[in-house]
């Protein structure tokens, strides 16, 4: 008896012992390890210079104007920033003042008074306006430029979707030329002003 529980012991044994065997053999594919640490991410910039300032730009502070004259103003956009943006014109606001009525004003037929008379002048019913896209930089109209406004300030619309391009690191200039052409409302204006309000946008979508 004692002879045959040795001899069951010695059997398990074997046993145990290829079946360990078998295991070890099962495991012993080929094998490799590459990794993928490290990896980073960072955002992107999108940043608008106008004349190469981020605060409030003051383009035109003009007096004594009159039949004739011709001032104009370009705002040099650029992107500083790190990926590509699009331009357009927002917030666009025209508020008149009559600053008092003069004789020839009253003479021309002005009814409109006060001083300063907020939304009462007329100079902005005289003097053109041209805004442009100044892709030759000369400060003029020419082939290429692209003309998105031509028209009294009064007609101004509140926003232009130009979706222009601004490159990151790049840069356009928008041109403002404004014309007084003699009107028959020309003495209307007379003392006449007016504060024009532009917000530049640079989005990284067009339409946006």
């Amino acid at each position: 008896m004692e002879r045959k529980i040795k001899s069951i012991l010695g059997s398990v044994l074997v046993i145990a012992i290829v079946a360990a065997m078998m295991s070890i053999g099962t495991r012993s594919y080929f094998s490799d390890i590459e990794t993928g640490n490290n990896n980073t991410f960072t955002a992107g910039t999108l940043d608008l210079n106008v004349d190469g300032q981020n605060t409030n730009v003051v383009k035109f502070t003009l007096s004594n104007l009159k039949p004739g004259s011709q001032p104009k103003g370009m705002w040099n956009i650029s992107n500083v920033g790190s990926i590509n943006g699009y331009l357009d014109l927002e917030n666009i606001t025209v508020t008149s003042y009559e600053n008092g009525l003069l004789d020839p004003e009253i003479e021309a037929g002005d009814t409109t008074g006060g001083n300063p008379g907020e939304g009462n002048g007329e100079l902005q019913n005289v003097l053109n306006l041209r805004l442009f896209v100044d892709r030759d930089c000369d400060g003029w109209i020419s082939s290429g430029d692209y003309v998105f406004f031509n028209g009294k300030v009064a007609d101004l619309p509140s926003s232009f979707d130009l979706n222009e391009l601004v490159p990151a690191g790049g840069y356009v200039h928008i041109v403002a030329i404004f014309d007084w052409w003699s009107t028959s409302q020309d003495n209307m204006a007379q003392s006449d002003g007016f504060d024009l309000d532009i917000t530049f946008e640079l989005s990284q979508t067009a339409a946006q």
